[in-house]
């Protein structure tokens, strides 16, 4: 079982609707699984933040430039961002390891999939 979390922007007066960034998902037992975003315009996975996202310090920027509310998949809004995003908990290499092996089931590797300088794994393509 996991939770998505999106950062909400512009949302809409009447309907409530707003554009949805996908943060990325925790899940027991793994490491946070940030959703990565590149920024090249020639590539479908241009990123919509208007610079690339690549590692945990990058979402940081993104929280601190970005209008929006920080929601989980339930709309149970995280009320300081920056906080929630501090207090995730870098892997230990034990669990690089176990992650990256061809035993984590729902994770695998390919040219989209990378850590940043903290250990944190990200991938740059939709993921549930």
């Amino acid at each position: 079982m996991g939770t998505n979390y999106y950062l909400r922007e512009h949302p809409c007066g009447s309907c409530g609707r707003s554009d949805e960034l996908h943060v990325g998902k925790s899940s027991g037992g793994w490491s946070f699984g940030f959703r990565g975003y590149r920024h090249d315009p020639d590539d479908d996975r241009y990123s919509p933040t208007g610079y690339p996202v690549l590692s945990r310090d990058d979402w940081r920027k993104v929280f601190t430039d970005k209008p929006g509310r920080l929601v989980d998949e339930y709309g149970r809004e995280v009320e300081n961002p920056i906080e929630w995003l501090d207090a995730l908990q870098p892997p230990d290499l034990k669990q690089q390891r176990w992650e990256g092996s061809n035993m984590g089931s729902y994770w695998r590797p390919d040219a989209r999939d990378w850590r940043d300088t903290e250990g944190f794994r990200f991938y740059d393509g939709d993921f549930s």
